[in-house]
This record gives structure tokens, sequence and C-alpha cells, in this order.
């Protein structure tokens, strides 16, 4: 009987486990995040967010912290492509700025951001107010 286990919050974690340290697979688990349902029922309406948020539609949302794990620079890529092949899209990233692991990252992020060109298509909220 396995008394001891390691949780992982991924499968993605828990292969890369099982690859470096594949004697202690048994013990492995995925236990993923889960959260409740929020009551709704006083949010502001979402006309008045669109337009508090300057969102146009239609758009993806991309809820994550400006992390660089977070990967954002592959949305960049992206739609720097899309917009080459003249098919924008609009982007709205929310989420903290700062990530005190690398503090530069979402400066680079901006830079990009000027640099090709993407304001209109990658917009960035910051922090949403629940």
């Amino acid at each position: 009987m396995l008394r001891n286990r390691l949780i992982f919050s991924s499968n993605a974690a828990k292969s890369d486990a099982e690859k470096f340290y594949p004697e202690y697979a048994k013990k492995y688990r995925s236990l993923h995040f889960a959260g409740g349902t929020p009551d709704l029922s006083g949010l502001p309406d979402f006309t008045l967010l669109k337009e508090r948020y300057h969102i146009k539609e239609p758009y993806f949302i991309v809820p994550n912290q400006f992390w660089a794990h977070k990967n954002h620079m592959v949305i960049l890529e992206a739609l720097k492509l899309l917009n080459a092949r003249r098919r924008p899209v609009i982007v709205i990233a929310t989420g903290n700025t700062f990530d005190d692991r690398q503090p530069d990252y979402f400066r680079v992020l901006e830079n990009k951001i000027r640099d090709d060109k993407l304001s209109e298509n990658f917009f960035v909220t910051g922090v949403i107010p629940y």
C-alpha cells in the first residue's frame, strides 16, 4: 500500500516527473484546479465593461498573469503573422503585469507590441476587478 503521494497540478508536470524520476511514478497523481461558480448577479452590464476597457468585437481573451512561462510572446508572433496575411484578430490580455522573477518581461512585451505594430490587435487591461 502506498502511503505517500506527490500531487501535480497538470498531466504535463506529472509526465515530466515520470520521465526524470520513473522510479517514483506509482506515487504520482494529477489533481487539477477546480473553482466554484460565483454569483454573477452583481456584475455590471457587459456593455459598460466593453466601454470602460475599450473592447471591440470579436475578440479572444487571455486571462493570465504576464509571467514569462505563460508565453504571451507566442500570441504576439501569431498576431503578427495574421496581420501579414490580412486576417487581423483582437486579443484582450488581462492580469498582473509584474513578475518578480523576470521584472523586465512586461516591458519586453510592450516593446514587441510597439515594434511589430500590434497595438490595434493586443490590448492589455491589467487586473480587472471582480
